[in-house]
């Protein structure tokens, strides 16, 4: 993978759910012969728009895939790092029960 030494200040416009493109410091760029992905301290956003409006307009299977998404990482955390976080497992916990 290159290195990457600069970058442009950027924002985001968060379109979809479970994307975390709002907060992440990661992107794959798609292009006729593959993908190229790209990952960087340098490549964080400055600054996201979240509007959760949006997602009215989406179909309801996206917006299911991104329930199902979060519904998993949710679970990726309580039950493989048994690390005696009691109160992040009663987070957990709850979300899990809505």
């Amino acid at each position: 993978m290159d290195v990457i030494r600069k970058a442009v200040p950027f924002g985001t416009v968060l379109t979809l759910p479970a994307t975390g493109s709002e907060m992440i410091n990661g992107a794959v760029i798609s292009y006729e012969h593959g993908k190229h992905p790209i990952m960087s301290e340098l490549a964080f956003p400055k600054f996201s728009i979240l509007d959760p409006t949006i997602t009215f307009t989406l179909p309801k299977n996206q917006v299911a895939n991104g329930v199902i998404d979060s519904f998993v990482h949710v679970i990726e955390q309580y039950l493989t790092y048994p690390v005696d976080a009691r109160v992040q497992d009663r987070m957990a916990e709850g979300i899990l029960q809505h």
